[in-house]
């Protein structure tokens, strides 16, 4: 089995009984390679997937991208943070692909999407959308997914990576 991620990226974790923060970085940077947060929301026991940031610059000046890419990195790290609501009793995810620009958020849904959460409704500038714009702080598609059926799928990265170390 291999380690998480790939040496010599370093996984730190702030965690809170109903928070998390977990942040990568590389020995030879001060910046953060990648981090997300979020926390347990009460009732109904649903992860809330806050915010995932994952720095390409950083990544491609750190000469990782032949071990790693930034989907793949993104999605190990979100596996974290769904297992951590997972062992919190969380069965449901939440996460909001934020419209800052069109093209972006034409490229997360789609990115979301493919990786299994299913759309639930576009959180706008309505006065309906109040209450979940104070939550989410933005605008965007709101989108959801299992979280035992997420990590089944999204396991799959830890497998390939594995296979692909085998090998070497």
């Amino acid at each position: 089995m291999s380690t998480l991620f790939p040496p010599p990226l370093l996984l730190t974790s702030t965690l809170t009984p109903l928070s998390y923060t977990f942040t990568l970085t590389h020995p030879s940077s001060p910046s953060p390679l990648a981090s997300t947060t979020g926390f347990k929301r009460l009732p109904p026991n649903l992860l809330h997937m806050d915010t995932m940031t994952i720095d390409r610059r950083l990544l491609k000046r750190l000469s990782l991208t032949g071990s790693v890419n930034s989907n793949n990195l993104g999605v190990m790290l979100g596996c974290v943070a769904l297992r951590w609501g997972y062992e919190r009793g969380c069965s449901r995810v939440e996460f909001l692909a934020i419209d800052d620009s069109e093209f972006q958020h034409k490229r997360l849904v789609r990115h979301w999407r493919r990786l299994g959460l299913k759309e639930v409704r576009y959180v706008g500038d309505d006065v309906k959308d109040v209450p979940d714009r104070l939550v989410w702080g933005g605008r965007g598609m709101l989108m959801e997914g299992g979280t035992v059926e997420l990590l089944e799928k999204w396991k799959r990265v830890w497998e390939k990576k594995d296979d692909e170390q085998e090998e070497v």
